[in-house]
C-alpha cells in the first residue's frame, strides 16, 4: 500500500471522533510524498469556510494524532521534528519493552 493508504488504514482503527478523524484525513491528504507536512497549519485552516470554524488548535490536535501513526516521523514539518518524533517513538518502545 502507499503511504496514504497505510495512514488511512491506521486512521480507520483509531477511536477518535468524527471531526478529528476528518481533520486527520485532510492532513494525510496534504502530506508530501515523503510524509512531511510542508504547508503551515495556518494555510490549511484558511482552506475551510468560516462556517466550518476550524481553528489552529483543532488542527494541532489532529496533527498530534497523525504524528502518533507509523512510520515514526510522519507529519513532521521539518527534518529536525521528524527526528524528534522518531526518538520519542523509540523511547516509548523501549519503556514498554519487557526486559528479562
Amino acid at each position: 500500500p502507499s503511504l496514504r493508504e497505510h495512514l488511512n488504514q491506521q486512521l480507520s482503527l483509531t477511536g477518535i471522533g468524527g471531526r478529528d478523524r476528518a481533520l486527520v484525513a485532510l492532513l494525510i491528504d496534504v502530506l508530501d510524498d515523503d510524509g512531511y507536512l510542508t504547508q503551515p497549519l495556518e494555510e490549511i485552516a484558511a482552506l475551510f469556510s468560516a462556517e466550518a470554524e476550524v481553528d489552529l488548535e483543532e488542527l494541532g490536535i489532529a496533527l498530534r494524532h497523525l504524528q502518533n501513526f507509523e512510520p515514526a516521523g510522519v507529519g513532521a514539518r521539518s527534518p529536525a521534528e521528524c527526528l524528534v518524533l522518531q526518538l520519542r517513538a523509540d523511547a516509548s518502545r523501549l519503556r514498554s519493552a519487557q526486559w528479562p
